[in-house]
């Protein structure tokens, strides 16, 4: 029987991605996109917002491109596989859910933006 575990999701970034590095050079980062719906309240009228975040994990050129070339509030796409995994707080275990990024695309940066403005 086949399976499927693949996720994609396009956000703003919640901060700027660091480079880091494991033991063996390969490059990494994480990265945290905010994904927003936007709606109005059909009781009150008002509209109303609500924001879903989502950890991405970047490996080797991926990695280094989205560092190079990103920062906080540009958007990306990003698709891979959800992967939990649990850690200990004081007494309590704590799952996350992160996305295992296999492919990426930059949507907007400001650099991007910037770069327009400057060749006009």
């Amino acid at each position: 029987m086949p399976y499927l575990n693949k996720m994609s999701v396009m956000g703003n970034l919640g901060k700027t991605p660091e480079l880091r590095y494991f033991a063996d050079g390969t490059p990494t980062t994480t990265i945290s996109i905010a994904y927003s719906e936007n709606w109005k309240d059909s009781k009150s009228g008002e509209a109303r917002e609500s924001t879903e975040w989502f950890t991405a994990i970047l490996y080797r050129k991926q990695a280094e491109l989205v560092c190079q070339y990103m920062q906080k509030g540009d958007c990306i796409q990003v698709h891979g596989k959800l992967r939990s995994r649990t850690y200990q707080k004081d007494t309590e275990t704590i799952r996350v859910f992160e996305i295992i990024v296999d492919q990426m695309e930059m949507i907007r940066t400001n650099k991007q933006t910037e770069a327009k403005e400057e060749a006009q």
